[in-house]
């Protein structure tokens, strides 16, 4: 049986509230412990990117999303552990929950004004500033 080397899909989530600031997530565990993080992650077998995200978004935070729109897909490796990721993001409409962050995976949830995101302490930046760039010239 021939194994093949592909890229891992995942979903993510770009929130943005009313006041139009994006939600974030501090990660808890590497790689990029301590930093600021799209919420998102792996697609389980047979799931749309759209619906990881919207699972991962609910998993992260306590909060209950609806995927909307398309943002763009980026290529990066996954921190110094081998895998490449091929992450898809999605504009995300906040539906309702309550803020809880994942413990163990989030350490802290944070709304940021377009004017205020931390550029210099993004997880992945590779691909997460890109996505934040296309999320925000599509209009916060």
């Amino acid at each position: 049986m021939a194994h093949y080397a592909n890229a891992k899909p995942c979903g993510g989530a770009l929130i943005s509230d009313d006041a139009g600031r994006l939600l974030l997530v501090k990660r808890a565990h590497d790689p990029y412990d301590g930093c600021w993080d799209i919420p998102g992650g792996f697609c389980e077998l047979h799931e749309h990117p759209r619906d990881a995200a919207v699972r991962e978004a609910r998993e992260e935070t306590g909060l209950e999303v609806e995927g909307r729109d398309f943002v763009g897909m980026w290529l990066d490796d996954y921190g110094d552990t081998g895998q490449v990721t091929l992450n898809c993001y999605f504009r995300c409409r906040l539906l309702g929950g309550a803020e809880r962050p994942e413990p163990g995976e989030v350490a802290e949830l944070g709304w940021f004004a377009a004017s205020d995101l931390p550029w210099e302490r993004l997880a992945f930046p590779d691909h997460a500033r890109l996505a934040l760039e296309a999320w925000l010239a599509g209009g916060a």
